[in-house]
Order: structure tokens, then sequence, then C-alpha cells
């Protein structure tokens, strides 16, 4: 994805996110050990903060500055600072979610502006040719193999 495309992913997720009045993003996709522990931390430095709710069960809202989304759902798995269309600095964190059955995977992206968190990004892609198409949907027997992963690596599995 070129960083062109990104803003401009980023740009839309900003409009849509405030038109919509979501306040909260999905809870956290990691529940590590490491990531529980920052949770306890933050709770414990921070008592009756603004945030522990929210932080303690793993969700982000709008407002939240690095450290708490850190405390929240740990290191990203990617971070990129950039300028918006207004020469203002933006910094964006991208966490991964991957589902072993299907291969398919999410992506959860925060944009930052002056360090506080002003909107997220939602991308499901999924693996072409594993996941149910609409087509597969409308037949009474899809035509998916029982274990899709070895038949697609082998090459011999071909949606019909």
């Amino acid at each position: 994805m070129t960083l062109r495309r990104f803003t401009a992913i980023a740009a839309t997720t900003v409009a849509a996110t405030l038109w919509s009045g979501c306040a909260i993003v999905p809870k956290s996709i990691d529940t590590t050990p490491s990531v529980l522990e920052l949770r306890k931390d933050y709770a414990r430095d921070h008592p009756g903060g603004r945030w522990v709710p929210l932080i303690q069960v793993g969700e982000v809202a709008r407002g939240m500055g690095f450290g708490e989304v850190y405390a929240s759902w740990g290191m990203p798995a990617t971070r990129i600072k950039t300028t918006n269309k207004k020469s203002k600095p933006v910094e964006y964190w991208a966490y991964t979610e991957r589902d072993d059955g299907s291969g398919d995977w999410t992506v959860y992206t925060f944009a930052f502006e002056k360090n506080t968190l002003v909107s997220w990004n939602v991308d499901r892609h999924v693996v072409k040719n594993v996941a149910l198409t609409p087509d597969d949907l409308l037949r009474r027997h899809p035509t998916v193999p029982q274990d899709p992963r070895p038949a697609f690596r082998r090459g011999l599995w071909r949606h019909k």
C-alpha cells in the first residue's frame, strides 16, 4: 500500500468516523500476558483516571493519547509518521489480526494528531478462493473442501 493511498484511506476514515459518531473501537485483539500487565500497570498508576475502565477491558476511544492506546492494545505492528493535506503531522498505528482457519485478516489503523487519537479504520481482507463467495452462499452445497489450506498451497483447489 502506498503512502498516498494510506493517507487517502485515513482521511476518508476520519470523515466517516466523525459523521457516524462512533466513540469506541472493538476490543483489543491482543490478550497476551504483557498487554494484560500493561493494563494493570496503567490502572495502578492512574487510579480513577478517565480512561481506566476502557483500558481494563481493552477498548480504545477517541481522545486517548499514545500511552492510553498502548496500554489498551499494546505495541502496534506498524507506526507511520507523515503529514496530512493541511501539512499537519499525523501518526498512524496499525494492528493486524489473522484468522488462522481461513487466512483472512483484519487491520485496525489508528490516526493520531498532536498525540491524540482522532480516528480509526477497520479493513477486513478476505483471502481469495478460500472464503465463501456470494455465489457459494446461493448454492445448496458450497464448493469448499474440508481444509482448504493444504489444497490451496498445493494448487489443487480452484474456485468454481
